[in-house]
């Protein structure tokens, strides 16, 4: 018995030995002051927060160290992402390159993560970003100090937001949207953040912006390569989201990257920032069709076709998209014989975590899902590592603006049935 014991022992070391050898790239490194017991390897442009769990490579801390052998794709760019905050809401990323089959990587608490191998193309990324670092020294300098000082004094928020947020957090259901309701009233009328506040927010956009600067100089001479593509990807994404010279990267992607690398996941990021700038104020509604509760696919424009509509792009685990939602219930029952309606489209995991948040919820409008690649939607919208927002659109198929509060969505409304009496 003992015998067969030592010989089941010995096969399934043979077995553990050989499965921690599969794969074509070996992973190792020195995890200090992570706020959880993992690290995740995903693809770049895979959001860890929303994708397939079969996406992403869990790989466990040890005494403060990792290893893993993965099978990764040489043609693409992946991301190492170490948890800063407890629960796993926030993490410190950085991309990375199969070109070398060896990555060593060292991050602790507070810190940047840093690599080393003998991978040309991560050797050139890193000094590209360390060069840009250093040009723009300054400016980071005076970020880090004017942060740590609003972090000490806890001045971000002003006082009256920073204590509604704390009860929003500590609230659910009725009392939630309350929260939400009083939350947006601050930030629409200026009182969401203190003076020190705003300059730091200030300062964050303006370093930003000169980032994009630095990168329409530098990029511009620099080879083209798996590197640079996703340098050039996440520039195009960064101009969308500060309405910075967007078209400047665009044309730069068409004229010289757009048939680079076949088959790169880069590619997704860059379309995502081309179809992200096809949706602002005034540009024209995107359509799609969905799933409705009996599993009919639904289009978009079947149920809003000339009438004033908010499209709401949810979760049923995002506890804030669902208080906006609600705040819709009352503007979609006064008005929806006149001319109004609403359409919910949720970004979901399972069918039946959707199914009880419609429940719970009492939405009275038409509700969509989307799973696996119907997710695509939200790229369409440009929002791809969102949970949600909110689209007002008129009868002509115009977006009248994003994300609008519920007395924004009552304004237009009236405004649309003025101009119908006249």
């Amino acid at each position: 018995m003992r015998k067969t014991i030592q010989l089941l022992f010995a096969l399934a070391l043979l077995a553990s030995c050989a499965g921690r050898n599969e794969g074509n790239f070996h992973l190792t490194g020195t995890i200090e002051g992570a706020e959880g017991k993992t690290v995740v390897v995903a693809l770049a442009d895979k959001d860890i927060f929303h994708c397939d769990e079969k996406f992403l490579e869990r790989i466990r801390i040890r005494n403060n160290k990792i290893e893993a052998f993965l099978s990764l794709d040489p043609n693409s760019v992946y991301r190492i992402n170490v948890p800063t905050h407890k629960g796993g809401g926030a993490y410190a990323f950085l991309p990375f390159f199969v070109d070398d089959p060896e990555l060593y990587v060292t991050y602790s608490k507070g810190s940047r993560i840093l690599s080393s191998s003998k991978s040309p193309l991560n050797a050139s990324y890193s000094s590209y970003e360390e060069t840009k670092r250093e040009a723009l020294r300054d400016a980071n300098a005076e970020y880090h100090r004017l942060w740590d000082s609003l972090e000490r004094a806890n001045t971000y928020y002003t006082k009256e937001y920073d204590e509604l947020l704390e009860r929003y957090y500590a609230s659910s259901g009725a009392e939630r949207d309350t929260f939400t309701v009083l939350l947006r009233k601050l930030e629409m009328s200026g009182e969401k953040l203190t003076p020190e506040g705003r300059a730091q927010d200030s300062l964050t956009n303006e370093i930003r912006k000169r980032e994009l600067e630095y990168d329409k100089v530098h990029l511009c001479e620099e080879e083209p390569t798996l590197a640079t593509f996703y340098l050039v990807a996440c520039s195009m994404g960064e101009a969308l989201a500060l309405n910075h010279d967007v078209n400047f990267w665009l044309s730069l992607y068409d004229e010289v990257y757009k048939d680079l690398f076949p088959g790169s996941n880069v590619h997704v990021l860059a379309r995502e920032a081309i179809e992200g700038a096809k949706v602002y104020e005034g540009a024209p509604y995107q359509d799609f069709s969905l799933p409705d509760s009996e599993g009919n696919r639904v289009s978009l424009s079947s149920l809003i076709d000339g009438k004033v509509a908010v499209l709401d792009l949810w979760a049923s685990w995002c506890s804030p998209c669902r208080s906006n939602s609600r705040l819709l219930i009352p503007v979609y029952e006064k008005y929806k014989d006149a001319g109004f309606t609403v359409v919910g489209a949720a970004r979901e995991f399972k069918d039946s975590e959707w199914r009880k948040a419609l429940a719970q919820d009492g939405y009275p409008w038409e509700n969509l899902i989307a799973l696996g690649e119907d997710q695509a939607v939200w790229t369409l919208y440009g929002i791809p590592a969102s949970a949600g927002d909110r689209f007002l659109i008129g009868p002509d198929g115009t977006i009248l603006k994003i994300n609008p509060a519920p007395e924004e969505v009552e304004a237009a409304i009236l405004e649309c049935r003025q101009g119908i009496k006249q």
